[in-house]
């Protein structure tokens, strides 16, 4: 008897969760196209160690959506300078764009497939390119431009380029 009241209310109290002030229903929400990397590290820089030669990395779009959609999402991405200069206006700091030379992207224009959550641009740095003699402190700053869904505010994206000799 004792055993049953206990899974019984093992098994009734968890609903009561959903009957809180706290409780939001995700299944809900809308969905929005974001930068994870960005997302995680509140579209601040995010360091990326390189050695020399050449380093390929991927830049994901995401999907976010309480289920995955039927139809593609589209996601255009941009090298973003002005959003580099306003985040160094902002926090005081004074990082460079990454020369355009110094690097190769496979397409910022990107496709997440129906049924899935994630798509990426290949970035290719050859850091036998890159300055290292100076104190220079590199970025390669991406922005979302466009999407077929709404943009969330996870959408723009600082990679700090640091070189190991």
């Amino acid at each position: 008897m004792k055993m049953g009241v206990i899974a019984l209310m093992m098994f009734s109290l968890p609903s009561c969760l959903k009957n809180g002030s706290d409780y939001i229903n995700f299944a809900t929400v809308a969905p929005s196209v974001d930068l994870p990397l960005a997302a995680a590290n509140g579209n601040g820089v995010v360091a990326f160690t390189f050695a020399t030669g050449s380093n390929t990395f991927p830049v994901y779009a995401d999907l976010a959506s309480p289920s995955v959609l039927g139809s593609a999402t589209t996601v255009t991405l941009i090298v973003d300078s002005a959003y580099l200069n306003s985040y160094n206006a902002a926090n005081g700091t004074s990082y460079t764009l990454l020369p355009d030379s110094t690097y190769t992207v496979t397409s910022l224009s990107l496709s997440i497939a129906a049924g899935q959550r994630l798509d990426s641009a290949i970035v290719t740095v050859n850091i036998n390119m890159v300055d290292t003699s100076s104190a220079i402190s590199y970025v390669l700053p991406f922005s979302i431009s466009a999407a077929s869904q709404p943009i969330e505010q996870w959408s723009h994206l600082l990679l700090g380029v640091t070189v190991v000799q």
